[in-house]
């Protein structure tokens, strides 16, 4: 095998690799600013800037979701790539010694991340702590509206003139922000399986 045609092909198996290693740092990184986040929003006393927070959360949520789904998608393909490679090398000795051991640390690294931290990530980590958390964020905010309408209807009936005829009431199911962040909730844990969960949780609530 010519020079070229061993470069190209230890390229091909590599470059793969890298980017799935720039992913996984990637999806270091959105964990951590989750973490800072949640602790944010956990302090956080003012309902609008809470709601503004959440958003915020859940953005972070939604690219750190990405970025495990594309970890996963790639994942297996790229380490048989790469280790059809070192294999080729290494029998065929078709690359010095030096090239051959980065080939094959780079390999061990992207084991070693497969079966210690993606299913970790997607079953056990910081994602599946916020659907959870995404839960109760949706449970409470929908009781908040519901205190609420139940507030405006005892104002109403507490009005003096009860008469159908005069009676013209307007309820506000919630602000603009509220309901964003209500449909931003739903669509998150239907993304991630957990619309049944959405769903017994509105029936409840209501």
């Amino acid at each position: 095998m010519s020079r070229k045609a061993l470069d190209t092909r230890i390229n091909r198996a590599i470059s793969p690799a890298l980017a799935l290693l720039e992913t996984f740092k990637l999806a270091e990184s959105l964990q951590n600013n989750l973490l800072n986040l949640s602790s944010k929003l956990s302090s956080e006393k003012t309902h609008q800037k809470r709601l503004e927070k959440l958003l915020d959360y859940m953005d972070c949520v939604d690219q750190l979701n990405e970025a495990i789904n594309s970890i996963c998608q790639v994942v297996e393909p790229v380490i048989m790539r790469l280790q059809e490679v070192v294999e080729f090398i290494s029998r065929t000795k078709a690359a010095d010694q030096y090239r051959t051991q980065r080939l094959r640390e780079a390999l061990i690294t992207l084991k070693a991340l497969y079966e210690t931290e993606v299913d970790e990530m997607r079953f056990e980590g910081l994602l599946d702590q916020a659907l959870l958390n995404m839960q109760d964020e949706f449970e409470a905010l929908l009781l908040k509206l519901k205190h609420r309408k139940l507030g405006d209807l005892s104002h109403v009936q507490n009005d003096g003139d009860e008469s159908d005829d005069h009676l013209d009431v307007s309820f506000e199911l919630g602000s603009e922000l509220e309901i964003e962040v209500l449909r931003r909730i739903s669509n998150i844990l239907a993304a991630n399986d957990c619309l049944d969960i959405c769903i017994d949780i509105y029936v409840k609530v209501t």
